[in-house]
């Protein structure tokens, strides 16, 4: 990268990143605790508690070795079978009132119960931190759990604010996050913004923010369930729209948390069903903007829209073939309907 600074050509040796990008931290975050519930794997049947992001085990005792029982007298059993029987009466209540809590030991294999933003507690997702970003009035929430990292959207955001035709605009965002785009566009003028996530922290997180900017009536934000991650999955087929705007996941890896969502695209079947699917949901003249920062995904999406016979530009002055396979910030693409 002509002229880079130190910190953007440095590699990470986990995820190729530069040692001060937000995505390799979330990338040895997530590796550490991919890591954790492999070697928790053997004992994964066993109840444990929760402290923090690490999980203490109760695991049972070994059995004693037949060897190494004593040999007990027969006049102890018979005293121990009396006092059963005289006892038997009394602690029937207190064995069935703590039954509960002995078998809470090891639970039954449960499915995963997926949470929706529509049914949480306010206080689900604690708020991680205030931020402030330059193209909002007033500083915005992050949740736990929810991925943040401005600098995947830099030029997105200044595009969205330079597009005179942004206002009055019907909006879609595909994966939503905290909201930022989906703000940027309302805060541009856009009539309404449909925005969807799959994080159901996200979606609370969009719609927290949209409060605090007083947006609300004019975002509506979706869940996509975990079962049907693809791009349209909670979009009507008769909604179209001015833009469709998506910062998505980057890396054709396999996400095994809802946190890993943002970060992993399988076989990129995310962006595969967002690009093929943008030709029937833009209105006549209507943009498709993506924010890549990932040379493999970039070159998937330029062979995708040719297939599907659209067109598709890079708004950049940076050229792909100078770059890193994973970069900061990130790069713009437009792709149109010819």
């Amino acid at each position: 990268m002509p002229n880079a600074e130190p910190w953007q050509t440095a590699r990470c040796c986990q995820c190729g990143l530069s040692p001060l990008c937000v995505r390799q931290i979330s990338c040895h975050r997530l590796l550490t605790n991919r890591t954790e519930r492999s070697a928790e794997a053997s004992c994964s049947r066993h109840a444990g508690r929760s402290v923090g992001s690490l999980s203490i085990l109760r695991r049972s005792p070994p059995p004693a070795s037949s060897e190494a029982r004593p040999v007990i007298p027969a006049t102890f059993h018979i005293l121990l079978a009396l006092m059963i029987t005289l006892f038997t009466g009394c602690g029937a209540n207190s064995t069935s009132s703590n039954s509960d809590a002995g078998n809470s030991v090891t639970p039954p294999e449960q499915p995963l119960e997926e949470k929706t933003a529509a049914v949480a507690n306010p206080g689900t997702w604690p708020v991680v931190r205030w931020v402030n970003v330059p193209e909002l009035p007033q500083d915005i929430q992050i949740l736990d759990s929810v991925f943040w990292e401005p600098d995947d959207t830099v030029s997105l955001r200044k595009r969205i604010l330079a597009e005179p035709r942004m206002r009055g605009a019907r909006v879609l965002e595909i994966g939503t996050g905290s909201g930022l785009v989906s703000l940027c566009c309302l805060q541009a003028g856009a009539e309404r913004v449909i925005a969807t996530d799959l994080n159901p922290a996200a979606v609370a997180n969009a719609l927290a923010n949209a409060q605090l900017l007083g947006f609300a009536q004019r975002l509506d934000v979706r869940q996509v369930p975990r079962r049907a991650p693809e791009a349209w999955t909670v979009i009507r087929p008769d909604e179209t729209f001015d833009f469709i705007i998506s910062n998505p996941p980057w890396e054709d890896r396999k996400p095994v948390s809802v946190e890993e969502f943002a970060l992993y695209d399988p076989g990129f079947l995310l962006l595969k069903s967002l690009v093929t699917g943008t030709q029937s949901r833009l209105r006549p003249g209507g943009r498709l903007w993506l924010a890549y920062g990932c040379v493999t995904a970039i070159r998937h999406i330029q062979r995708t829209a040719a297939e599907a016979g659209l067109d598709c530009r890079i708004l950049d002055e940076r050229s792909v073939d100078t770059l890193p396979e994973l970069f900061l910030p990130g790069m713009l693409l437009e792709i149109t309907v010819p």
